[in-house]
């Protein structure tokens, strides 16, 4: 069984979140995203072989509480998967942009494009999505490669050298068909080698 920290963005989509990871064999503990960096830190030190997810959320990056200085403190030695709020965050931490989206989309479903990588193993190369957001990575620094898109906008990031992957769009929706596939995947694959 593996430890989660899940971050709560304060969003009500967290508790779908901690019920499929916890469907997929995974201990999930939920953290508010306003705890200080060394209390989280000290609670993956006591975890088995934990993975930070960090949830959807209202607002920015930027107010996202603790999650880009969380962010900078795990690179290397923690493995991390950002939802939505999460995946923006990921961006901005290494540098990238997150912006207005060319169109605001709240509850509605996409088809995304996936490209070959380990979080959409065994699943078909385009997947309908539940998407909820009104900014999204505009601009990403050299070290995030993107591994969905949906049109040219960027649906999901993995980073070139940690275990640190990003999703714009919601696995956990009623409106994703294989989200809890890529939750899955997730659990079995996001590994730090440093950790």
């Amino acid at each position: 069984m593996r430890d989660i920290l899940l971050i709560d963005n304060f969003d009500s989509f967290t508790y779908n979140l901690v019920e499929d990871l916890s469907c997929l064999g995974a201990k999930v503990e939920v953290q508010r995203n306003d705890r200080p960096l060394e209390f989280l830190l000290q609670r993956l030190q006591q975890m088995h072989d934990p993975l930070i997810v960090l949830s959807p959320g209202p607002g920015t990056p930027e107010n996202a509480g603790v999650c880009i200085e969380l962010i900078h403190a795990v690179k290397g030695r923690y493995p991390l998967l950002g939802i939505c709020l999460g995946h923006q965050a990921l961006t901005v931490a290494f540098g990238g942009v997150v912006d207005r989206a060319p169109k605001p989309l709240h509850g509605e479903r996409s088809l995304v494009q996936l490209k070959p990588d380990a979080l959409f193993e065994g699943l078909p190369s385009q997947v309908r999505v539940g998407r909820y957001h009104s900014l999204l990575a505009t601009k990403l620094p050299n070290e995030l490669n993107t591994i969905a898109d949906v049109d040219e906008l960027v649906m999901a990031i993995r980073h070139q050298q940690h275990a640190l992957v990003g999703l714009q769009f919601h696995p956990e929706s009623i409106l994703s068909t294989h989200g809890r596939v890529m939750l899955g995947n997730a659990l079995q694959t996001l590994k730090e080698k440093a950790a």
